[in-house]
């Protein structure tokens, strides 16, 4: 196996176990059966994908559209405790759902399109420049 075969076919294994993981989470016992089943020789990137196409259709709508802290942290590339600082100032909204001492937030998509459209730092305008006054009976020989 040359390296670039070398290369897809961990791609494809690592496709194929994120399959699973997600099928066996929605209770798709047939598409975690056939990512069981799928063997080392007919595993090839477009079959991975295809799988894990049909368990990511799978999602419930209003699943995809919650996020963890620590899946804010990773689609914004910030750590988890920058995050939980948004949270506990007010600047993000979340939502709590612990009963006990240690929270448990959860961010809808919505609440962070709002967080990250505030942030986002608009240009300013820009500044009109003043015309020069000459004194009286000069020559401006470089005019801007």
């Amino acid at each position: 196996m040359s390296c670039p075969d070398l290369v897809q076919f961990a791609e494809a294994a690592a496709t194929i176990r994120e399959a699973r993981r997600i099928a066996v989470r929605l209770g798709l016992p047939e598409i975690a059966e056939i990512c069981d089943e799928v063997t080392t020789t007919e595993l090839a990137l477009p079959i991975a994908q295809k799988y894990l196409a049909k368990c990511l259709a799978a999602l419930p709508e209003d699943k995809a559209d919650v996020l963890t802290v620590a899946g804010v942290a990773r689609f914004l590339g910030v750590n988890r405790g920058k995050v939980l600082g948004w949270i506990r100032s007010g600047e993000l909204n979340a939502v709590n759902l612990s009963r006990g001492q240690r929270p448990r937030y959860r961010v809808s998509r919505h609440d962070l399109d709002a967080f990250m459209k505030r942030r986002t730092k608009t240009p300013p305008e820009p500044r009109k420049q003043r015309k020069r006054k000459l004194p009286a009976g000069m020559i401006d020989y470089y005019p801007s």
